[in-house]
């Protein structure tokens, strides 16, 4: 995987934003998380350390093990073959989870990101991202968003999420404009409560939904 980002170390940042959320998940859903003690290796981080302008490349076995795999950029990125087979087979083998997110760059603008991702799970899947219906668990449980007012994530963006059911009744990859994973993350401090525990809110539901799928291969 290969991407071409601004100088500074997103990985950590979106790191501290999934420890954020998946306190929140336990506090506030009592779901069942162990939270990592050690930010942010005791992720799967695919950035190399110290250059923040490159990903190196990811296998199954990097990603095997985790019921969700966030994927979150500002400019284009590709993936490679083995890239597009290891997903494929942790969403269809494992009942993984892939969250994709469009990160705006530092003007607030949509980056390149955008295209590339719903390209690539169009090709991997099969089918393009469409809007989810609202009776979606992902609106539902444990948590009840107001549809009417999806929460904002970090510009105000608002849309319905998006998402590809890889088969009856299983969404395998969901996708937000909304960038959320700023919003998540605590030390992102000019974000008010008021905005922070609805973005929370529906994260802690992405998290419940992919583990009520996901079970790790032998």
């Amino acid at each position: 995987m290969t991407n071409q980002n601004p100088p500074f170390d997103a990985a950590t940042c979106h790191n501290h934003s999934m420890t954020a959320l998946l306190q929140y998940a336990k506090r506030n859903a009592h779901l069942d998380v162990t939270i990592p003690k050690d930010t942010p290796d005791s992720y799967v981080n695919l950035r190399d350390k110290g250059d923040f302008h490159s990903v190196r490349p990811f296998t199954y076995e990097d990603i095997r093990g985790y019921p969700m795999v966030f994927l979150t950029g500002t400019l284009p990125f590709t993936l490679t073959n083995g890239e597009r087979q290891a997903l494929y087979r942790y969403v269809m083998q494992d009942k993984g989870l892939i969250y994709g997110e469009d990160c705006h760059d530092h003007n607030g603008n949509r980056g390149g990101f955008h295209a590339p991702f719903r390209e690539y799970m169009r090709e991997i899947f099969g089918k393009p991202l469409t809007t989810l219906v609202f009776t979606h668990p992902i609106y539902h449980v444990p948590f009840t968003i107001d549809t009417d007012h999806i929460p904002y994530g970090d510009t105000r963006d608002h849309a319905p999420l998006e998402g590809i059911e890889v088969e009856p009744g299983r969404t395998g990859v969901i996708y937000t404009v909304n960038d959320y994973g700023d919003v998540w993350n605590p030390y992102l401090t000019y974000y008010k409560p008021e905005r922070r525990d609805p973005a929370y809110r529906i994260g802690t539901n992405l998290y419940a939904y992919a583990i009520t799928f996901y079970h790790a291969s032998p």
